[in-house]
């Protein structure tokens, strides 16, 4: 019995030093440039890279979209008023690389923006994890069967442009607990 505990916690051990080592070479690879992930500036690279810390559902998300066909553009730049982050619906082809734009406004605590970037993650996913959606109006027609009925939110009553999901909503509250529970 003791054995196995203690191959237990050796495996744990091992398994979290793979996870840190994942994780530093993600960044290695976004500062080399070949990184699906493109951040536009160092603020938002040092908020990304404090989320892949704190946070295992943000860490998952990056791999996710590092897997996958994508490249996710983060840069600092305008949604609609007291949006603090958004997808652009806009879906771009370059190559056999599909392009997606995350705009996020930098003007609140970074626990704040850190929850919002995940949960735009978790939009480019919902989108780069269907690969049958290859431009924007395969976006836009995703977004109208797996969005919210009826609409959780003032934006999405304004528009047909605007959506929100279940999982982006889980993914940004996992994310608000995991930086929570590691400050």
């Amino acid at each position: 019995m003791g054995n196995m505990r203690q191959n237990a916690a050796i495996t744990l051990a091992i398994v979290a030093f793979q996870g840190t080592l994942n994780a530093g070479q993600a960044a290695a690879d976004r500062r080399a440039g070949e990184s699906r992930l493109r951040i536009g500036s160092e603020q938002i690279a040092r908020l990304v890279g404090e989320g892949e810390e704190r946070s295992r559902a943000f860490r998952s998300l990056i791999a996710a979209i590092e897997r996958t066909d994508g490249l996710v553009y983060i840069s600092d730049g305008p949604c609609v008023p007291r949006v603090r982050a958004c997808l652009l619906m806009q879906l771009d082809q370059a190559g056999p690389n599909r392009m997606l734009r995350i705009h996020i406004t930098l003007r609140r605590p970074d626990d704040e923006t850190i929850v919002a970037i995940g949960h735009e993650l978790q939009h480019a996913m919902e989108v780069l994890g269907d690969t049958r959606v290859r431009t924007t109006r395969d976006m836009f027609l995703l977004y109208q069967r797996i969005g919210l009925r009826p609409p959780s939110s003032v934006m999405q009553f304004r528009t047909h442009f605007r959506f929100e999901t279940a999982g982006a909503l889980r993914a940004g509250e996992t994310i608000r607990d995991e930086l929570e529970e590691h400050r």
